[in-house]
């Protein structure tokens, strides 16, 4: 066989393989639409998968991932206003001299001048011992409110009974004599000391004390001035 006829043959052969191939693929049935947009699905970007769900979300999953709204400020503050209970108004007074405390000398004995009047003391213990003396020292008051004394020298002034302490209003009076004898004048110093100062003065029975610091004056009631 030449060959141009073995060409010729082998090119009817592949005309008719070519048919043949047309023909199947004009008669395949097409891809379901279910497929085809499962496939697109597939092969859709990201983004465009992000914007399908949040148009699918329901709006009940909506407001649960919504941030709840805050207060006003304004309205915390009425509610914080109402709440606050008020605060109960406290007055301090201010007090000179020691204070008196339940059951101290001071507060048993808060004397007044009107209660001391008229009646004359003579001088029993200095600083917790015994005083013993011939004349004994002695002070007495008056409805004047003076009170008059002699220690080792004769003396007078005004005096006030305040917060619990007999005070000289100003300088006492006195005769100017030295008494060296049984330490009158320094006990007289110490008297006047206590007195232009202040000295806490109680009344237990008849037993008037008078003291200020390490000094305690007992006197004893002699005789009301009025007799």
């Amino acid at each position: 066989m030449s060959n141009r006829v073995m060409i010729g043959l082998l090119s009817m052969l592949l005309a008719v393989v070519a048919a043949g191939c047309d023909q199947q693929k004009s008669e395949a049935p097409a891809p379901a639409p279910a497929a085809v947009e499962e496939t697109a699905a597939a092969e859709a970007p990201a983004e465009v998968a992000e914007v399908v769900e949040a148009i699918e979300t329901p709006p009940a999953a909506l407001e649960e991932t919504a941030p709840a709204a805050e207060a006003p400020a304004e309205e915390i503050e009425v509610i914080e206003a109402v709440e606050t209970p008020p605060v109960a108004e406290v007055e301090i007074a201010i007090v000179e001299g020691p204070i008196p405390v339940e059951g101290s000398p001071a507060d048993e004995t808060a004397l007044t001048l009107e209660a001391l009047a008229e009646k004359k003391f003579e001088l029993r213990q200095v600083d917790g011992a015994d005083y013993h003396a011939e004349q004994r020292p002695f002070i007495s008051f008056d409805a004047q409110g003076l009170v008059v004394g002699k220690v080792c020298n004769n003396f007078r002034g005004p005096v006030k009974v305040e917060g619990g302490l007999l005070t000289l209003q100003s300088a006492a009076a006195a005769t100017q004599m030295l008494c060296p004898v049984n330490g009158l004048s320094d006990l007289e110093a110490k008297l006047f000391d206590m007195l232009n100062q202040g000295a806490e003065i109680s009344l237990e029975g008849a037993a008037l004390t008078l003291k200020r610091g390490e000094n305690v004056f007992v006197f004893e009631a002699a005789t009301d001035l009025a007799e």
